[in-house]
């Protein structure tokens, strides 16, 4: 080979190189702060498929109950979604089982050839696999899900787009980890809401600063206020004609004073109200948040 076309080929290969390398700087940006899962694992699966220079792409979560890889995200250039609905695939079968299983990757140069596929083809629609890799996301040794990248455009894959596709499933997965916690903390919150919100007597909540964490609505009915939301807002510019029941909400907040079945009025509806505080307090004495309890007496003639 001549010297012209040698650095050629490595002109190339660094080209390659630095085109990966800003993929998953893009990648490592996109993940950090991202909490939405089906926002981060569209972009997952979308820049991994375009580090690799490959046709189409895939996600797949762990569900520890059935003990299977769910399909959850894709991406191909002919079809945005190229799993069947509830698409899955076991732990141990297939790719992406095997994968998970062993927590090693795997390249196959010739998937028409290597029977280990037909779970992923069995699962996707509108795609012929002719090659792919798949690894594992593992976040200090617990599997989170594999990542499949299939049909390299020019080649097949190599150990250096495995290498660099690993580099994303570590990215990811710590990323993926936290969005569902913060997906089942959400989910727990929307239950609580949905609670407080069918009690009969209003319920507001507050953190240390005053400012509201949950309304109810028979809080806001007996307020006078509106159905809108209002979490963050300072209790006290919000009830501003209301001194007495902001008077029982400082001392409790400010002395982590608990005060029980309070004779009081609301200007604003002419309501008499029974009021009930709580405290919430850390381990030194301080005072985190407060809870208040409005028991609508009767309406004022």
């Amino acid at each position: 080979m001549d010297t012209n076309k040698e650095l050629e080929l490595l002109r190339q290969s660094w080209t390659e190189t630095f085109d990966q390398l800003f993929v998953l700087y893009e990648v490592a940006k996109e993940v950090a702060f991202q909490l939405d899962m089906n926002e981060l694992l569209a972009s997952v699966v979308t820049h991994a498929s375009m580090l690799l220079d490959a046709e189409a792409g895939a996600v797949l979560l762990v569900d520890q109950s059935a003990g299977t890889l769910k399909y959850q995200a894709a991406r191909s250039e002919s079809a945005d979604a190229i799993f069947k609905p509830g698409a899955a695939i076991p732990i141990g079968i297939g790719i992406a089982g095997m994968v998970a299983e062993t927590g090693k990757p795997l390249l196959v140069p010739d998937a028409g050839a290597d029977a280990r596929t037909a779970p992923e083809a069995e699962c996707l629609s509108g795609l012929t696999i002719r090659n792919l890799v798949c690894v594992p996301m593992l976040i200090h040794g617990e599997l989170v899900g594999v990542i499949q990248i299939f049909n390299k455009k020019k080649t097949a894959f190599t150990t250096k787009d495995r290498d660099f596709l690993l580099a994303v499933a570590n990215l990811s997965g710590l990323a993926i980890k936290n969005a569902l916690a913060y997906q089942d903390a959400t989910q727990q919150e929307n239950i609580q809401s949905q609670i407080l919100n069918i009690m009969p007597d209003g319920f507001l909540s507050l953190d240390s600063t005053g400012r509201i964490t949950h309304l109810n609505s028979s809080a806001k009915q007996i307020l006078g206020l509106d159905e809108k939301d209002y979490r963050g807002q300072s209790y006290k510019r919000l009830l501003t004609s209301e001194h007495e029941l902001t008077r029982c909400i400082q001392e409790t907040l400010d002395k982590g004073v608990i005060k029980e079945n309070i004779e009081l009025s609301i200007e604003s509806t002419g309501r008499n109200l029974l009021c009930s505080t709580a405290v919430l307090l850390n381990p030194s004495g301080s005072v985190l948040g407060a809870g208040i309890v409005l028991r609508d007496l009767f309406l004022k003639r």
